[in-house]
């Protein structure tokens, strides 16, 4: 039986409801063996580029209790690419170059005392994982719970999980937690890529601007209704332009 595709502007707040198993074994993720086998490159690239560039607040601090300790700084993100930070990161970008299956690859700061907060993803056509870099506990002090299951990070390891569902990050230590973020697109849906980045970045900019605008907050419906289709082929294009002129 074959999967809908489902995206969280159109039916947001109801929440995603699918049969797939909140987290998937590493061992069918083609592209786990790609990360494991180069861990301490990775580890070592990942720390040296921290330790000489600030990463940046999640564009929805919202999402992050208190509004803060949240902070990334992307290599792919959604389909568009960061070739500066590519360039900077060549281990995790030829990575990146084997496998067209990854839409984002990010490196993701969480702050010491800080958690996400309770969230549903934008769609169920990927699965999200994360990669341990620097883990300074496991549960109950740092760690992530998807739909009612929890599990810790564990340093050279993946968290492969159903993003769409609702879930939850915590690190409740004296030390940064570290990890990549990861997006795979599902290949039953790899004929509908270049769709399903713009549907989500459309979702992603509006989700900002009615966080930001009482006018947005106020004509959700209609502007998710009516402005949303006519912007996602906009997006669409704005993504294979951004990526030919190499603007990031």
């Amino acid at each position: 039986m074959n999967t809908p595709l489902w995206f969280s502007l159109w039916s947001f707040p109801a929440p995603y409801v699918g049969n797939e198993s909140a987290y998937v074994d590493e061992k069918h993720m083609i592209c786990t063996q790609s990360f494991t086998t180069q861990v301490d490159a990775i580890r070592n690239e990942v720390l040296s580029y921290l330790m000489k560039h600030e990463t940046i607040p999640y564009f929805k601090q919202s999402m992050v209790q208190q509004g803060k300790g949240y902070h990334t700084r992307s290599l792919a993100w959604w389909g568009i690419q960061f070739h500066k930070n590519q360039r900077e990161l060549p281990v995790l970008s030829s990575i990146l170059k084997n496998h067209p299956e990854l839409l984002t690859l990010s490196i993701n700061v969480l702050d010491p005392n800080s958690s996400i907060l309770p969230h549903m993803g934008d769609t169920n056509a990927i699965y999200r994982g994360h990669f341990g870099i620097s883990i300074p506990a496991s549960l109950p002090q740092a760690g992530i719970r998807v739909s009612e299951a929890e599990q810790s990070w564990q340093e050279g390891r993946f968290i492969w999980f159903m993003d769409a569902y609702t879930h939850e990050t915590w690190n409740h230590t004296k030390e940064a937690r570290i990890v990549l973020l990861v997006d795979v697109l599902r290949p039953e849906f790899s004929n509908q890529k270049k769709r399903i980045c713009a549907t989500v970045i459309t979702s992603l900019f509006l989700q900002k601007r009615i966080e930001k605008s009482s006018f947005f907050e106020r004509n959700q419906r209609w502007i998710v209704k009516y402005i949303a289709p006519m912007l996602i082929p906009l997006v669409q294009f704005r993504i294979a332009w951004i990526n030919f002129i190499r603007k990031y």
